[in-house]
C-alpha cells in the first residue's frame, strides 16, 4: 500500500467532492477529473493503488508519465471503466505516458512528440474529450530531468488543460532556483492566456526517499473560460517516490 495517500488539487472556484461512484463509466458528476501520476514504472502493485485512487475520486482522466509500458505490455494494466491510450516506452529510458479516459465521454487521442524524435526528450500527447456539452483539449507532458522542453507544440486555446511531470524549477512554484525547464513554462505562461494554478500552501508533489520535497507535477490552465463555464477542475497527483 501506499504509504501517503494521492493529494486533490482544487481551483478556488470549485465546490467540494461530490459522492463517490464506483463505475466511471456511470458517473454523474458534472466536474471534470484529472487524476496525474509519474509512477517511475507502473507495476501491477502501483495499478491496483491507482485503480483504488480512480474509484475513491470517480476520475474522468488519467495520465500517468514515466508508465514505462510497452504496447505488447498494455493488454495487462486494463482498467475497468476507462478507456487507455499508449504513448510506449522509448527504449531502456524510464519513459512513456498512459492515458485513460472513463468509458462514459467521447474522446480523441494523439501523440504530439515522441522521445528521440529529437535533441528534446519531452514527450506530449493531447487528448480532446467532450463532457456536458463543453470540449476540454488536455495535454499531458513529461520532460525528463536536465532536459530543455520545446513549448511550442502546446497550444492554449478555449478549455484548455496542461498537466504533467515538467521536471521545471522555478521560484514561482516554489523552487529556490530556475532552471532551462523552468524558463521555458515562464516564458509559455507569460507568452499565452494559460494561467498556473498554484498556491504556495499547497502540498508539495514530489515525495523524495530523502525527504526532499518539490513541486515538478504543474496545472496549467485557460482559466477564464473554465470559470465562466462554471465546471470544476480538480488535478489529483500522487507522489512518485512511494512504498508498495
Amino acid at each position: 500500500m501506499c504509504n501517503q495517500k494521492g493529494k486533490v488539487r482544487k481551483c478556488s472556484f470549485q465546490s467540494k467532492l461530490k459522492n463517490q461512484s464506483r463505475d466511471p463509466s456511470h458517473s454523474t458528476h458534472t466536474s471534470l477529473k484529472i487524476l496525474q501520476w509519474n509512477a517511475g514504472g507502473l507495476s501491477q502493485s502501483k495499478k491496483t493503488e491507482l485503480h483504488l485512487n480512480l474509484i475513491k475520486h470517480d476520475v474522468d482522466i488519467l495520465a500517468i508519465m514515466e508508465a514505462n509500458l510497452t504496447a505488447e505490455k498494455l493488454i495487462h494494466y486494463q482498467l475497468n471503466g476507462y478507456t487507455l491510450y499508449s504513448l510506449p516506452k522509448y527504449r531502456q529510458i524510464a519513459s512513456g505516458i498512459l492515458t485513460g479516459v472513463s468509458k462514459s465521454l467521447c474522446a480523441e487521442f494523439k501523440i504530439v512528440k515522441e522521445m528521440g524524435s529529437s535533441e528534446d526528450k519531452s514527450e506530449i500527447v493531447k487528448v480532446n474529450v467532450w463532457k456536458k456539452g463543453n470540449n476540454f483539449t488536455i495535454y499531458a507532458v513529461y520532460n525528463p530531468p536536465n532536459n530543455k522542453p520545446d513549448c511550442t507544440s502546446l497550444h492554449a486555446t478555449s478549455k484548455t488543460v496542461m498537466i504533467g511531470d515538467f521536471n521545471a524549477h522555478s521560484p514561482k512554484w516554489g523552487y529556490k532556483d530556475t532552471n532551462a525547464a523552468g524558463k521555458e513554462v515562464e516564458d509559455l505562461l507569460s507568452t499565452s492566456v494559460l494561467e498556473l494554478i498554484y498556491n504556495d500552501t499547497d502540498p508539495p508533489t514530489y515525495l523524495h526517499f530523502n525527504g526532499a520535497q518539490t513541486t515538478p507535477n504543474l496545472l496549467l490552465v485557460y482559466l477564464v473560460t473554465l470559470v465562466r463555464t462554471q465546471n470544476a477542475l480538480y488535478l489529483m497527483t500522487l507522489d512518485r517516490d512511494i512504498n508498495l
